[in-house]
């Protein structure tokens, strides 16, 4: 799977976790510039890639949703939670009791708009 599949798929349950739960309008922040591109373009592409942009513009248009493009930095919490779930094989849905440790630090620099900045990049 490609790390644009990977995004695109996120960006995609996003937006149905927000349809079940009736949050409208939602603003959707995603740090890969590609994946912006391709959903602001719906650009064809792989069979694969085009069912998601097709999947996520018909919630778009029902939500009345917005992609902007935000920098990894400023994205801390969704690159920890896509390396750990990555790597533990991870599919469920987190709730505020499951945001400990670094996540809860990483949360906590985002409240107060101050950047996670990654070591080793």
């Amino acid at each position: 799977m490609t790390s644009v599949i990977v995004e695109l798929t996120a960006v995609w349950r996003g937006l149905e976790l927000g349809l079940a739960h009736g949050l409208a309008p939602i603003v959707v922040e995603v740090d890969a510039t590609t994946v912006i591109q391709l959903l602001q373009s719906c650009a064809s592409g792989k069979w694969e890639v085009q069912h998601l942009i097709m999947r996520i513009v018909q919630i778009q248009q029902v939500l009345e949703s917005d992609f902007r493009h935000i920098f990894r930095e400023a994205n801390g919490a969704a690159d920890h939670l896509a390396k750990e779930a990555s790597s533990l094989q991870l599919t469920r849905v987190l709730h505020p009791g499951d945001v400990t440790g670094v996540l809860h630090g990483i949360v906590r620099l985002d409240r107060l708009g101050i950047p996670h900045l990654h070591q080793g990049r």
